[in-house]
């Protein structure tokens, strides 16, 4: 039997301070935006990134990899600065398999 579950990632805590709308970028063009938005969000990455893993620790092989997950990627390069609502992070996929003729002892 093969189980296939998809899992949402919460990236909102994230990315919540880097909409164009929020205030500390009102005013700005595109390259201010870019320059405070990644001033903004590189503190942010390695507490998340280490979140992340940890959940994703919970849910490890026997041998302890990630090789029944896969992410669903967009079909789009991801450098694009017109990206509207894209989140490469937003889902993974994972496939259990299972032989259920196998006796139960």
């Amino acid at each position: 039997a093969i189980i296939i579950s998809e899992l949402n990632i919460d990236t909102w805590k994230f990315v919540r301070d880097l909409p164009r709308y929020n205030r500390q970028y009102c005013g700005l063009n595109d390259t201010e935006y870019e320059k405070v938005a990644a001033e903004t969000a590189l503190p942010m990455v390695e507490s998340f990134m280490e979140e992340l893993v940890d959940e994703l620790a919970l849910q490890l092989d026997d041998d302890g990899t990630c090789n029944n997950f896969f992410q669903i990627a967009a079909m789009q390069s991801g450098n694009g600065t017109d990206a509207k609502n894209g989140n490469l992070l937003g889902q993974l996929v994972q496939v259990s398999s299972f032989d259920m003729s196998a006796a139960f002892s």
